[in-house]
């Protein structure tokens, strides 16, 4: 029998085929934009990768169709159905290289990060997006999940890339905004005052504060704003079906009422975590405040493996 980490290895990430080329996960056209090509991302074992060297199987064919994808968002001119797939291919890019990787690099008998299986009905959801894109079709809702492109909150050719895999939230620079997008909340955060909150408060912030504490102040505005939204859709967060006719994708959900789980502190410094930020509480289940938290090689490595293997949600 085949392991599903070894299929991993030469499955095309966009349609299960036998790949006949590598894709990057981070496209050459943003590592030529911010100069990332010689920088380099640590992944949740502490091994080290450079953004050039990062890459996922795939069969050309459908790496040159998603290449229109690719050509419109570094030209800026993207919808934002094709930013959600765009970031959603990332995800799944970054879950495929630690279904790879040993949890202790050093150990030949470790476990590898991920399995396959803990992520394999997210591929599927991915590959039938893009089968439907690719033919013309449509979803509802549109786009998939929420997407947010924040102005003000970078300083220029500055780059910055958080990814959360228990609240399926990918962060990254773009050009002069900055992407987030939310994968699995059926785009219920665009119909709240997320993006209202952005500009009445953490905008005018970074545009108030000293220009020598302006890349720190915008850093931290990024962060917490992301980190609150996307923690604040995780616990509202209703797991849905997908259904398929024609040219046409509905995500539906599984249960009818929505429910806010109860805060989960532990949880809540977990999905911290993914965002460099570390609450402080106070007699409440909220944050009072956040510090920021970007852990040492080690110890990143050592909780991130254990965030990944252990608190992977499937919202499908």
């Amino acid at each position: 029998m085949v392991s599903k980490v070894s299929k991993l290895g030469r499955e095309c990430m966009f349609s299960g085929a036998v790949a006949d080329s590598e894709e990057h996960v981070i496209p050459r056209w943003l590592q030529r934009r911010f100069s990332l090509s010689n920088q380099e991302v640590v992944l949740p074992n502490q091994t080290t990768f450079r953004y050039a060297k990062a890459k996922v199987p795939v069969k050309t064919e459908h790496n040159r169709a998603f290449g229109v994808i690719e050509n419109r968002m570094a030209e800026g001119i993207f919808t934002l159905q094709e930013a959600y797939l765009w970031a959603l291919k990332i995800h799944i890019g970054m879950m495929w290289l630690d279904a790879r990787l040993k949890r202790e690099r050093k150990d030949p008998g470790s476990k590898t990060i991920l399995k396959g299986t803990d992520f394999s009905k997210q591929v599927l959801m991915f590959r039938q997006l893009y089968t439907n894109w690719a033919n013309g079709g449509e979803t509802v809702p549109n786009p998939f999940g929420s997407v947010f492109l924040l102005e003000g909150g970078l300083i220029p050719n500055e780059f910055d890339l958080f990814h959360c895999m228990i609240s399926g939230a990918l962060g990254i620079s773009i050009d002069h905004r900055f992407l987030f997008v939310l994968l699995w909340d059926r785009a219920e955060a665009m119909q709240g005052c997320a993006l209202r909150d952005w500009y009445r408060t953490h905008k005018p912030r970074i545009q108030s504060s000293p220009e020598g504490n302006r890349r720190q102040t915008a850093y931290m505005a990024r962060h917490v704003w992301s980190c609150e939204v996307a923690h604040e859709l995780w616990l509202w967060q209703r797991p849905f079906r997908f259904r398929q006719q024609d040219n046409s994708i509905t995500a539906t959900p599984s249960v009818e009422s929505r429910v806010r789980k109860p805060v989960d502190r532990e949880m809540h410094v977990r999905i911290c975590r993914s965002f460099a930020l570390k609450p402080v509480f106070g007699n409440s289940d909220c944050a009072q405040h956040y510090i920021f938290d970007l852990p040492t090689a080690e110890k990143r490595g050592r909780n991130a493996a254990e965030a990944s293997a252990r608190n992977l949600e499937n919202p499908l």
